[in-house]
């Protein structure tokens, strides 16, 4: 099909126009993500720490939970720190899970699974904002069962565990 002299010359300035806003955008997220010395980021900084393995525990002692620890030196300002996962109980068990950072626990729950059900996953969702000291710091997330009958499986295989810590924001 022939297009008349018009819609050809339409065409290509929309191919360019698509083009150029191609290139503004990617030139956008791709620049420098911090303002000049002494001004804060321009976007948050977000670290990811992705556990993939197959783990499980039955100890009711609090336990660094495989792949999830972050260390790093912070600037000093809000934090935001979240762990994501699903485990599965497969009897009457009951875990606990925290937040701890330089060994000082800022947050725990714990979960009980209803008694009688069979075995079922639940997922658990810990979010927490804290403001940090410019050092460096290490954050872990732990866990622990009812005891040794109680075995709590986080099928990382299947659904990847994840601590995500973002800063940078006010």
């Amino acid at each position: 099909m022939k297009l008349k002299p018009n819609k050809r010359l339409l065409l290509i300035f929309s191919y360019l126009l698509v083009g150029f806003l191609v290139v503004v955008a990617v030139k956008a997220f791709t620049g420098p993500t911090q303002n000049p010395p002494g001004g804060n980021p321009a976007w948050p900084k977000v670290n990811t720490v992705v556990g993939t393995s197959d783990i499980a525990i039955n100890t009711s002692t609090w336990t660094d939970m495989t792949n999830m620890t972050y260390t790093d030196t912070f600037a000093a300002g809000n934090v935001l720190i979240s762990f994501n996962a699903e485990m599965w109980f497969p009897n009457d068990d009951t875990g606990a899970f925290r937040i701890v950072l330089d060994d000082n626990t800022i947050l725990n729950t714990q979960l009980y699974k209803p008694e009688g059900d069979t075995s079922m996953a639940m997922p658990i969702s810990l979010q927490y904002v804290t403001n940090l000291s410019a050092a460096s710091h290490t954050i872990k997330i732990q866990w622990k069962s009812g005891g040794s009958s109680d075995t709590i499986t986080q099928y990382g295989t299947l659904y990847s565990r994840t601590l995500i810590v973002m800063r940078g924001f006010n």
